[in-house]
């Protein structure tokens, strides 16, 4: 958390969708969560990551194969300490469609290995919080572009067609951005109840499985990069973007689609045009699509931009190739 007090532990395994929370100086756990099973994924649940607010006050959790960003809120004394933990039911968002809360969340009781009892609910309702089909301007949350749809619900700028969340980066704004798999984007005002979609992207604005955002000089800079399954292994993305995070709160009572437009600050020639990223280089040999060269690093040309890191003077961005392993 900002004040280094406490520290999440993400427990990610398909099905599973642990989240503890735990006091970094007696080293003991204070609350333990599970989060949603949805039906957006044969997997049900798991979570990625989670993320604080920059204030402390929530904590966002990826729960990737749920297709959601559910939120717990966080009560502290005037000393900083953790006195509650609320998982909320009502703050979530529901990144596909046809929404079934397959099995609800749950905090866990009992004592910790100190002896000490665990804090933490759940409240809420899943009725209010967003779990609909469509984005606040109407279009399809998640679509493939093959799927008939009415055109009207067609989103601008690209697809969404595998929403399984991979990280969801906070700002000081309390915008929160959420990168997907299959690519596209969207930006959530996560102190509204439930949190709010304020920027929405298809992924041939911002390419797929980006993880890692740092904020510097009032612009959110993220990365786009390849899949970790099976599905990228012959995938090579390094591209890094930017968005002004002083601009969505205009979009709160007149949402529009891809506004603010992001600022594509580097894409690296040799990507390929995966996951929604068409400026890869293509030649009369060489369709662009794939990268068959491996992941042994200094043997493989293939790239993964991955995490990121700003310097305390907000002057540089640090961009990590966990494949080449390499930081730019």
């Amino acid at each position: 958390d900002p004040s280094n007090l406490y520290v999440t532990a993400n427990i990610f395994t398909p099905t599973g969708g642990y989240v503890g929370i735990i006091d970094t100086k007696t080293k003991e756990a204070i609350a333990l969560f599970r989060v949603t099973e949805t039906n957006g994924n044969a997997s049900g649940r798991s979570v990625h990551m989670s993320f604080w607010s920059t204030d402390g006050s929530a904590i966002l959790v990826d729960n990737l194969h749920g297709k959601m960003i559910e939120r717990i809120d966080v009560t502290r004394d005037k000393k900083g300490k953790i006195i509650d933990l609320v998982f909320n039911k009502s703050a979530g968002v529901y990144l596909g469609t046809g929404f079934s809360a397959v099995q609800e969340a749950t905090a866990f009781s009992g004592n910790n290995a100190f002896g000490n009892p665990l804090i933490g609910s759940v409240d809420g309702s899943y009725a209010d919080a967003d779990t609909g089909n469509l984005t606040p301007t109407g279009k399809r949350k998640e679509w493939d572009c093959i799927e008939s749809i009415d055109d009207d619900e067609k989103p601008q700028g690209g697809c969404r067609p595998n929403n399984v969340p991979i990280c969801p980066i906070p700002s000081t704004n309390n915008n929160a951005y959420v990168t997907l798999g299959g690519g596209g984007l969207f930006v959530l005002k996560l102190d509204e109840t439930p949190m709010l979609i304020v920027g929405e992207y298809g992924n041939r604005i911002v390419s797929g499985a980006g993880c890692g955002g740092v904020e510097a000089q009032g612009s959110m800079f993220f990365n786009g990069g390849v899949s970790a399954s099976g599905a990228g292994a012959d995938q090579s993305t390094f591209i890094v973007y930017a968005l002004d995070d002083s601009k969505f709160d205009a979009n709160v009572n007149d949402p529009k689609e891809n506004t603010p437009f992001p600022s594509q600050i580097f894409n690296d020639e040799t990507n390929t045009n995966t996951i929604g990223n068409f400026y890869g280089k293509v030649t009369s040999d060489d369709p662009g699509t794939s990268n068959d060269s491996g992941q042994l690093p200094n043997q493989t040309t293939r790239r993964d931009s991955h995490g990121a890191a700003v310097t305390l003077d907000g002057k540089y961005i640090h961009v990590a190739d966990r494949i080449q392993n390499v930081v730019e």
